[in-house]
């Protein structure tokens, strides 16, 4: 389905002999990865972003969310999906996606909510307010939050990061080469989704073993969602990589890796984290 941006995109011509003229201002959309609250490299909750898909006036959302839980050190978060329609006055809701079949919700699910407005001519940015609630009752991790935020770009994902990773085994030195791809929208008789493929190389050094491999096949088994990486790799002695992590910020400078582990082959059982910083 070819993406239509009329209802995202209000383009501006200057034309010579109005006003004072001058180059035309760039349009903008809501297109792309957005981070709109927290920070991970600061630990400030909540820590909300998400990457955005629109067609016409329909608007998917694919992002990640970890909040502190009301009184508690305890966290919650994941990955989530969500999906809305674009207002005649430019106004739109994001609310699940998918919503639960389950009545009463399931416990502890935290549901999330974003309010916001498409950018105006010449606006750089764009605002908007999330809730955050999963009743405020479970036992052991009750949420019930609400904020304003100011949305901030985060740029396609490229580069080369490369660090060191311990854990169960030996430290590692890890080089990721990774790239952003279009993003992909996958329509069935019932529902919308997306995704946004990430392709590259990783190449792992330790004193037990050392491998190279590339990101495994279907694309959408790496994949970013906000800040959020999804990575798999298929190694070249036959083994499979799969790694979590998260961009620190805006500036995309490092990947904090929560989670990096192989499967079979001559590493199999391998589990490491660590930071991994751009080149």
């Amino acid at each position: 389905m070819k993406k239509t941006l009329v209802a995202l995109v209000f383009s501006v011509f200057v034309l010579n002999g109005c006003g004072r003229g001058g180059p035309a201002l760039a349009p903008m959309t809501l297109d792309g990865n957005w981070q709109l609250a927290g920070s991970r490299s600061a630990k400030q909750f909540p820590q909300l972003s998400m990457s955005l898909l629109v067609n016409g006036s329909q608007i998917l959302a694919a992002g990640s969310m970890d909040t502190q839980c009301t009184g508690s050190f305890f966290t919650a978060g994941g990955g989530f999906s969500l999906a809305g329609t674009i207002a005649g006055d430019g106004t739109f809701q994001l609310t699940d996606a998918f919503p639960p079949p389950s009545t009463p919700p399931l416990p502890g699910l935290v549901h999330i909510s974003i309010q916001g407005r498409v950018p105006r001519q010449g606006d750089l940015s764009w605002t908007g307010s999330y809730t955050l609630s999963n009743g405020g009752t479970n036992s052991t991790c009750g949420v019930n939050q609400a904020g304003s935020f100011q949305a901030v770009s985060l740029p396609p994902v490229s580069g080369t990061y490369v660090g060191s990773v311990s854990g169960n085994a030996s430290s590692s030195k890890v080089s990721i080469q990774i790239a952003q791809q279009p993003a992909v929208e996958r329509t069935t008789p019932t529902h919308s989704t997306f995704y946004v493929p990430l392709n590259g190389t990783i190449t792992i050094q330790n004193a037990a073993c050392s491998m190279q491999g590339k990101t495994s096949s279907p694309s959408f088994l790496s994949l970013l969602s906000g800040d959020q990486l999804i990575l798999q790799f298929t190694m070249d002695d036959g083994s499979t990589v799969l790694g979590l992590g998260y961009l620190n910020d805006a500036s995309e400078t490092e990947i904090i890796l929560n989670a990096l582990g192989t499967v079979e082959g001559k590493c199999h059982g391998v589990f490491q984290s660590g930071t991994l910083t751009k080149q």
